[in-house]
């Protein structure tokens, strides 16, 4: 039994293909390997006006709002078995 366990200690880390390195609740901040992150959760904007749409992107290529090093990424998920909260 002994030796079935020291096997499962061999095995490659899933952990180790995360790109964030720890998770504060307290800040809900993500420490990845160089940088900091967080997660933002929200809804589509369906049937969104153009001018709705104008300032959004008119706040995201702004310097002062998403500096030119950093990243975004958005991901749009979609099931039937995810209920409104």
């Amino acid at each position: 039994m002994n030796a079935s366990i020291h096997k499962d200690f061999d095995r490659e880390r899933f952990s180790k293909h995360f790109v964030y390195e720890s998770y504060d609740d307290e800040t809900q901040l993500f420490f990845n390997r160089g940088s900091i992150g967080f997660v933002l959760l929200a809804w589509p904007l369906a049937e969104a006006s153009v001018s709705a749409q104008n300032e959004i992107a008119k706040f995201l290529k702004s310097d002062e709002n998403l500096p030119a090093e950093s990243s975004l990424q958005v991901l749009m998920l979609g099931s039937n078995n995810i209920e409104h909260f």
